[in-house]
């Protein structure tokens, strides 16, 4: 498993952040209500957002990465929406039993629901999790198992998709 080939992808929605700055150069906030219901920040659901909104999705990233399951669940988009509102979520699966306190720590820093409190990138970067362990080798057995419970996020996504767009096209035949 080459995980340095990993890419994240799907930015259609991404625009520079100096494109919100005030004619000062003082940053204003983003309004527009975009993203994935998994990986949206709780701030851009009332509207009012800076490029801290992109550290929480780094968060739920990470979570993801090292667990295969999501911070933030429900059976629909709503309830997604205020499961994130809520910002709860729990180191409780088995395997976060072979996870560092250090990570758990830097995913609790970037899922922090207040974006003042947040770490900036550069912050993130410096955290003791990614400046210790950025060496260490990946394990294999658990590699293996996070990416088997990704596909099977993955493949509930796909059905819930595919399920949606037929009752779609049964709705529009009628």
């Amino acid at each position: 498993m080459d995980f340095e080939k990993m890419k994240i992808i799907d930015f259609g929605t991404a625009i520079p952040y100096k494109e919100h700055l005030n004619d000062n150069k003082s940053k204003k906030s983003m309004q527009e209500v975009l993203g994935t219901p998994f990986y949206i920040a709780p701030e851009v659901l009332n509207a009012n957002y800076t490029e801290k909104c992109d550290i929480w999705s780094i968060g739920v990233i990470t979570f993801m990465l090292l667990s295969g399951k999501a911070p933030f669940f429900g059976k629909d988009d709503a309830a997604i929406f205020a499961m994130v509102r809520k910002g709860n979520f729990e180191f409780t699966s088995s395997n976060w039993k072979q996870v560092s306190n250090e990570a758990q720590s830097f995913i609790r820093s970037l899922l922090t629901m207040d974006p003042k409190k947040r770490p900036s990138a550069q912050e993130a970067l410096n955290h003791k999790w990614i400046s210790l362990k950025k060496d260490i080798p990946v394990d294999e057995t658990i590699a293996s198992d996070i990416l088997a419970n990704l596909k099977g996020f993955r493949a509930n996504q796909i059905l819930k998709q595919a399920t949606l767009g037929y009752m779609a096209s049964q709705m529009v035949g009628k």
